[in-house]
């Protein structure tokens, strides 16, 4: 019989489970799960009852990451006037001092890490009539994917203590969970999913001197000069950066459109790009991209409103930030669809695109849409599919995406910790951890400028993974481009 997340009721109730213990051999040279096997099939055992109770697996899609921009009023821009984000990792003795200043980070390399890993379980909704919701889903999926990780990482010598929590969602939970023992004496905190929750535990890492990754917010601005606060998930500033950087590989800038509603927030967005453009051009006084501003009330658009945009002989590429309004974005691809005739075209939009659920495929395939990732959805390598049967053998499911970046974090940080102490974070890009779907290009985000004549020293705000995927819709699926 297949066990399935028979570890569920294990890690509620805030075990801890240390990775050295957790996978011993036995004399035929067999992997068992030490603590792991009292529950069985599609039953967990409920301590509060005494009984074991029938779970059911979730089968809705998963809420993918959202964005919330801060206005500038409120927080000053982020900005690195380095002109290449490498000049601040260690490739030498002069970044490698550099990132050290600017951070105070001082690493210490220990036999045995303590991690803790804080997840919403939302154990306290759990029953056995009610469906498992997306947000424990997650948080399942993703300590599967970690514990799968950590068998591995055991197995190459990298020595760590995983306690695992509930986080329950609740901000009260997540703020008592910092006095536990065992997140106080952690080298390295990983977890939270709401902003909320995100910003206690980052809070808390900043004032105790506490390596903090968050695997789920993509929110900027969550913990100013913080240098312990590693974020895995790309701003939307990386994102659309990735975007103008990737359409410059193939368009001049005359060839490129900026799309969005008038008078929105979406239009602020654009600022992203021609920044990005600006450098690549090496001319800060180069023009802005086009811009084409749709109204809000299609009733008052026509598809010949986008025609003069289109060329006839050259490719146009369409670039639309738009993560939230899938009518705007339904609604354009219809337009342009009809409007481009035979004259060839690309759109890049953002990944919430590959969960919207209105839009026509053929949309997608006719106007050769590119989306932003943070994953490259690579489920047919060969690693892909080992993970994959790996997975199914030990928990009687299928991987879904929060389970490879639990797999794939897990091992980078393991890795990272053991070659350089619980202070890894300034040698993050240096890190050849092996990777299912995720790479982690943690780079430190520097408020202020190196070179300030004025002697103010700049201040690392956090460490931001910039690693961003280009994925195209090809013969009706996502697929990465190079």
């Amino acid at each position: 019989m297949t066990t399935k997340f028979s570890f569920f009721w294990i890690i509620i109730i805030g075990v801890t489970i240390t990775s050295c213990g957790i996978f011993k051999a036995k004399p035929g040279g067999k992997v068992y799960k030490d603590k792991l096997d009292e529950i069985e099939g599609t039953r967990v055992y409920n301590p509060e009852t005494g009984k074991y109770e029938d779970v059911k697996i979730a089968t809705e899609k998963l809420d993918t990451v959202s964005w919330t921009e801060v206005p500038e009023s409120e927080h000053p821009p982020i900005t690195n006037e380095t002109g290449s984000s490498t000049d601040l990792i260690p490739g030498g003795t002069e970044t490698t001092v550099l990132v050290d200043e600017l951070t105070d980070l001082n690493t210490e390399k220990k036999e045995t890490y303590n991690v803790s890993l804080i997840l919403p379980f939302l154990s306290q909704n759990f029953s056995s009539s009610s469906k498992i919701s997306k947000f424990s889903n997650w948080g399942l999926q993703y300590y599967a994917g970690t514990k799968l990780a950590m068998e591995d990482l055991e197995n190459s010598g990298v020595k760590l203590n995983i306690s695992v929590f509930d986080s329950k969602g609740e901000y009260g939970k997540v703020l008592s969970l910092t006095s536990k023992p065992q997140v106080q004496e952690a080298d390295l905190i990983i977890g939270a999913y709401k902003k909320d929750n995100v910003k206690v535990l980052a809070k808390f890492a900043k004032e105790n001197d506490i390596t903090y990754i968050s695997p789920h917010s993509a929110s900027a601005n969550i913990s100013p000069n913080n240098p312990n606060y590693l974020q895995v998930s790309p701003t939307l500033s990386s994102h659309c950066k990735a975007m103008l950087r990737h359409a410059r590989r193939t368009f001049r800038p005359e060839q490129i459109v900026l799309v969005a509603t008038k008078n929105t927030v979406e239009t602020k967005r654009f600022k992203y790009f021609n920044e990005e453009n600006r450098k690549l051009e090496n001319d800060e006084k180069a023009p802005d991209l086009k811009t084409l501003l749709i109204p809000a009330d299609f009733t008052k658009v026509h598809e010949d409103s986008i025609k003069p945009y289109l060329d006839p002989f050259k490719t146009t590429a369409f670039l639309v930030p738009s993560f939230s309004n899938e009518t705007f974005v339904n609604n354009f691809l219809r337009m342009l669809n009809i409007a481009k005739d035979a004259q060839p075209v690309r759109v890049y939009g953002l990944p919430q695109w590959m969960d919207f659920e209105r839009i026509e495929f053929d949309y997608f395939e006719n106007l050769d849409v590119h989306v932003t990732s943070s994953s490259n959805f690579d489920f047919d390598s060969n690693q892909a599919k080992e993970f994959k049967k790996k997975y199914y053998s030990n928990f009687g499911e299928i991987p879904e995406q929060p389970a490879f970046l639990g797999y794939d974090l897990m091992m980078y940080v393991g890795q990272a910790l053991n070659k350089y102490g619980d202070k890894f974070q300034g040698y993050a890009e240096v890190v050849n951890a092996p990777n299912l779907q995720h790479r982690f290009d943690f780079q430190p985000i520097i408020n202020g400028k190196l070179d300030d004549a004025s002697g103010v020293k700049p201040t690392v705000e956090q460490f931001e993974n910039k690693q961003v995927y280009l994925l195209q819709f090809k013969n009706y699926q996502f697929k990465k481009v190079n």
